[in-house]
């Protein structure tokens, strides 16, 4: 059936994203993370180490399979699309835009100098992220059929990038209760693709459907240009090579500020703001699409067997006519800025003076890129109770509901392992790594060495 394909197709493009920037708050409750300062610039090692092939993969979802499966009576599961499941409990589980974004963060090299009350850090990262946004009315559109007038559905996007950063940082402690740091980072592209709608605009009355629409192809690639067909539209089967290989397709600067305060013994509070800053990339494979289709071939269909008979024939006549119409006539020399995912974290502990191998706290994180954004508070707990083992785990609640961390670090030999996971709860799909829920996830990993 129609609808159930419309279900399926933006369902399935969710999943196909399920896999999002590093956010290891853990390590502000390790006491023998080197690598703090990732969280918070302030944040300063004992001594000089030398760091290689840390990794951290963050992957997010604001809406999970459950808001699009329903149990019934009868024990069988359908689809939000059923008789049986009202058209309120369904959307009501839908946001207005179903976001999933994943990003990962590659260590190549971390070189830390600790000198009296300065800390320099000089880092190489491969860095890369990439989303998609479907809006509501998509699926509005599936339960509901023509009951708007007009459905706007430009918000559909989706993209990705990866680029190189080299970065320098410097922290400062101010006498015995302040340290403030701060880390510059220069950034090369590398690849990058973008296609989002300035407008996609859906009209269905019983008798006719009419799309209006204007969409943009951005693509990055300095080694091969996308050739055009003989009526002047980009022909992917085209590829013309440019000889720039290994040419940056991208440049920019973000700064990393933070800021760490004891004011009394035993207690730390610290600020901090990642990724203030932009990139500008170079798509040297542009197109832009645009055009206005009507179909008609519902005309002698009455809704009721618009809503029962299946639909696969009338349908071909509209998905031939969208198709031709995204056609992207080439787009020569595009330049655009960026905004760097943006995130902001703020946190607390407490080393308990009787026994200060234990340690409470709180944090809070907040995240945002151009079309998604999530929050989360927790309370965390750490133990180190001797020199070579630090664990710890944090339990709290976040945009998509309850969400719990843990991770260790082990010092053996002068080399420093440290392990990090972060989830939310709901589970997934058995035998599939679709989520149930809507949740934020973590994996770090990596490990370092003292040099002194």
């Amino acid at each position: 059936m129609k609808k159930n394909y419309i279900l399926a197709a933006a369902a399935l493009l969710l999943a196909a994203f399920s896999l999002q920037a590093q956010n290891f708050q853990e390590g502000f409750f390790l006491k023998n993370y080197r690598l703090g300062y990732r969280y918070n610039p302030a944040l300063m090692s004992e001594g000089d180490f030398l760091s290689i092939g840390q990794i951290g993969i963050e992957s997010g979802n604001n809406v999970g399979a459950s808001a699009f499966l329903y149990p019934l009576s009868d024990g069988s599961i359908v689809t939000g699309l059923n008789r049986n499941v009202s058209a309120e409990t369904f959307l009501g589980n839908i946001p207005i835009n179903c976001d999933i974004t994943s990003s990962l963060s590659y260590n190549l090299l971390s070189y830390g100098i600790r000198r009296g009350a300065n800390m320099h850090t000089f880092e190489v990262n491969l860095r890369g992220g990439y989303g998609i946004s479907v809006p509501k009315e998509i699926f509005e559109l599936a339960k509901l059929g023509n009951t708007a007038e007009t459905y706007h559905l430009g918000s559909l996007r989706a993209g990705g990038e990866l680029y190189a950063e080299l970065a320098y940082g410097f922290s400062r402690k101010i006498g015995e209760t302040l340290s403030i740091g701060a880390r510059a980072k220069l950034l090369a592209g590398l690849y990058a693709a973008d296609y989002h709608f300035g407008r996609l605009d859906l009209t269905m009355t019983e008798n006719e459907y009419k799309v209006e629409l204007e969409g943009y192809l951005d693509l990055t690639n300095r080694m091969k240009k996308i050739g055009t067909n003989d009526e002047g539209y980009m022909d992917f089967t085209r590829l013309m090579s440019k000889g720039k290989l290994g040419w940056p397709t991208g440049a920019g600067l973000a700064v990393d500020l933070g800021v760490v305060w004891t004011p009394v013994e035993h207690l730390t509070l610290a600020f901090s703001a990642l990724d203030l800053g932009y990139m500008l990339w170079y798509y040297g494979n542009a197109g832009r699409a645009s055009g206005e289709m009507s179909f008609d071939g519902f005309e002698n269909v009455t809704m009721d067997q618009f809503n029962s008979t299946d639909l696969v024939k009338l349908t071909n006549g509209i998905k031939d006519e969208f198709i031709a119409q995204l056609n992207h006539t080439p787009l020569d020399k595009t330049f655009r800025f960026k905004e760097l995912p943006l995130r902001g974290n703020a946190a607390i502990k407490y080393e308990m003076p009787f026994y200060e191998a234990l340690t409470i706290g709180l944090t809070g994180s907040y995240w945002q890129n151009s079309w998604s954004k999530y929050w989360d508070a927790r309370f965390g707990l750490a133990l180190n109770p001797v020199e070579w083992l630090d664990v710890t785990g944090n339990f709290g609640h976040g945009a998509f509901g309850h969400v719990w961390g843990a991770a260790a670090s082990v010092h053996v030999l002068g080399f420093r392992l440290n392990a990090g996971l972060e989830n939310g709860f709901g589970g997934t799909i058995p035998y599939t790594s679709t989520p149930l829920k809507a949740r934020s996830k973590v994996l770090t990993f990596g490990i370092t060495y003292d040099l002194n």
